[in-house]
């Protein structure tokens, strides 16, 4: 069968996943409504208009090979220029001119700031390899269906059985570095991470220096975050507006201060509570960490 010249894969199990993919895909259907979006699942999805393909397969993900499937599918992708998203991304800007990277390289992905790095567990991890040479991380790949990617995912998948690390970006690492093929590096607003965002005031975002709008949010359960999309898209407005006005002298639109309450909770419900202390929707146990973050937020817009 041909294959179509480009779209967009995800992988979802199981109904937290199915409803993280739905949410990002009407984002992207939204931004970049061009492209074809092929969904692999092991569920029955009620919401098929989204998805130019449904493909069921069973038993994705098993115990002993967690990420053996998703590298089982990226290798068997039905577009000639594939674009593989997590369930949990949120796109915010029309994505298509992501494609024209292929034009001049084989793989493109964003770095993974918060690697694997286990040499007690796997001393494989290093063997060989720079410790220089980065991680990337495999939430969003970009990848052409030719003969020397193939080969790149074939040792992928070898490297993942073999490692201990229980994680598919090392063995992704190893067979990055064992392959001759060209790789781009996505820039940050490509894959926005949780820990790109502010965890308790708002000059500790990095992602502020850039300058330059976020097209692609990669938040765990974002349809749980409503006002950290609503953040997002109200700073990449006001970019816009900088872009156009910047030889003007001209007062960016405030972004209200509720919500970038509502932002900052969210965020520090999601990462402390969820991580550290049993789940629970009773707002009073999150009191002093909201007024802790309103204190914060006061004084930064007061300097």
């Amino acid at each position: 069968m041909k294959k179509v010249n480009r779209g967009v894969i995800y992988i979802a199990t199981g109904d937290k996943s199915i409803k993280e993919a739905l949410y990002s895909a009407k984002s992207l259907k939204l931004k970049s409504p061009q492209l074809e979006i092929t969904l692999y699942t092991d569920q029955e999805v009620k919401e098929r208009g989204l998805f130019t393909e449904i493909i069921r397969i069973p038993n994705i993900f098993k115990d002993t090979t967690k990420f053996l499937g998703k590298i089982k599918i990226l290798q068997n992708s039905p577009y000639q220029k594939t674009l593989y998203l997590d369930s949990d991304t949120y796109i915010l800007e029309d994505i298509t001119e992501l494609f024209v990277l292929l034009e001049k390289f084989d793989i493109a992905m964003a770095h993974a700031k918060q690697r694997n790095y286990l040499k007690e567990i796997s001393p494989r991890y290093r063997g060989g390899i720079p410790e220089s040479y980065p991680e990337h991380n495999t939430g969003v790949i970009l990848y052409k269906n030719n003969k020397i990617v193939k080969k790149l995912f074939e040792d992928w998948e070898r490297f993942y059985i073999n490692n201990p690390v229980p994680h598919d970006q090392p063995g992704l690492r190893e067979a990055l570095w064992k392959n001759a093929l060209k790789i781009a590096t996505l820039a940050p607003e490509y894959n926005l991470k949780r820990r790109d965002l502010p965890k308790k005031d708002l000059k500790r975002w990095r992602i502020d220096q850039l300058r330059s709008k976020i097209k692609i949010a990669h938040l765990h359960e974002a349809y749980k975050m409503p006002a950290t999309i609503s953040y997002i898209k109200a700073r990449n407005k006001n970019i816009d507006n900088w872009r156009k006005n910047r030889r003007k002298n001209i007062i960016l639109n405030p972004i209200p201060l509720n919500l970038k309450i509502k932002m900052l909770i969210e965020i520090n419900k999601r990462i402390y509570l969820h991580r550290f202390y049993p789940i629970s929707k009773n707002l009073k146990e999150i009191s002093p960490l909201y007024y802790k973050i309103v204190n914060r937020i006061k004084e930064h817009e007061t300097k």
